[in-house]
């Protein structure tokens, strides 16, 4: 034990609650009060034993009861990061009033960590809780060795950081000289009112004039929110007429290119049509020669068999001067 402590003075109150545990633990054991390395280390040892001890008092606590423990161990803590190992004494009905119950419920709460054996708040065990009794821890220890405490102790430091930035940016805009919050800071003092539910009484704790400016600073992380919803709002909006309008675009291109397309194949079936008519009249054409001919040979044919059968008839007729002439028109 001694080894372990070394010169550091900080650390007797941490030896002072070992030997406390480790005797209360050899009390248990028959054939008389014997402590033992093997005692030590069950108990955590002196860098763990604190923390476990505390940790068995906050399991004795129903979950409504945990919260207000947590509530009050925050309260009990320094609330800034230059401070968060530092005491803070303060009223049962102060705490009542930060977590939202009577007095009586946190009191209930105090005695399981101030019971016979524990005496991690003051005033100690005897003295009767009234609504006005200064709570307080017994000593920094607490806040140093428990590790739930140090994690409560550090959230409250960020959340009082928070707020006073809050509540400063408020106080600003409200003169007009700052502007509404946007991402990402707004996004974390929404999701710090969502998780952490601050109220006045908290607020008074760590903002100017106690807690006056509270009701502005939530107004001012509301009108961030709304107004960081509207510049959403214009986005999605602008997004889908962008959006509109290359399906718009889209749909003219597929017209245009399915017009082009019926305008290809028309010119093509037009192409076709007047090779096939070009075709059909050349075809007609040669069938008309071709028919003319025919009718020209068919005429000639036909006048030199009149033209003969003229030129017989005359001979038979005796008439050989009109024969001869007829002869002679056959042929020119």
């Amino acid at each position: 034990l001694l080894n372990e402590v070394g010169n550091n003075p900080d650390q007797l109150p941490l030896l002072q609650h070992l030997l406390m545990r480790m005797w209360t633990l050899g009390t248990k054991k028959e054939g008389g009060i014997t402590l033992t390395l093997d005692d030590y280390e069950e108990i955590g040892g002196l860098n763990n034993a604190l923390s476990l001890h505390a940790d068995e008092a906050l399991a004795e606590l129903e979950p409504g009861q945990r919260k207000i423990a947590k509530i009050l161990f925050r309260s009990l803590s320094g609330g800034d990061s230059l401070h968060r190992d530092t005491r803070r004494p303060v009223k049962l009905e102060c705490v009542a009033e930060i977590a939202q119950e009577p007095w009586q419920n946190v009191a209930v709460v105090v005695e399981v960590f101030r019971k016979e054996g524990r005496s991690f708040l003051m005033p100690q065990l005897g003295q009767a809780l009234v609504a006005d009794t200064v709570i307080d821890i017994s000593h920094e220890s607490l806040i140093r060795q428990w590790q739930q405490l140090k994690e409560w102790t550090k959230k409250e430091a960020e959340d009082a950081e928070l707020y006073q930035r809050l509540e400063s940016s408020a106080c600003r805009w409200e003169k007009e000289q700052a502007a509404l919050w946007r991402n990402p800071e707004l996004e974390f003092a929404l999701t710090w009112r969502e998780e952490t539910k601050p109220t006045i009484p908290w607020a008074k704790r760590y903002g100017e004039d106690e807690g006056k400016h509270f009701d502005l600073a939530m107004r001012f992380l509301a009108e961030s929110e709304k107004e960081q919803q509207r510049e959403q709002q214009e986005k999605e909006r602008a997004l889908q007429e962008k959006e509109a309008a290359r399906r718009r675009e889209l749909r003219q291109a597929r017209q245009q290119m399915a017009g082009a397309v019926i305008g290809f194949i028309l010119a093509i079936v037009l192409t076709f049509w007047a090779l096939w008519e070009r075709e059909n009249a050349i075809q007609l054409e040669q069938k008309a020669i071709f028919a003319q001919k025919q009718a020209e040979t068919l005429s000639i044919n036909l006048l030199d068999s009149q033209i003969t059968n003229a030129a017989l008839l005359a001979t038979r007729a005796g008439d050989y001067a009109n024969a001869r002439k007829v002869l002679s028109e056959k042929s020119k």
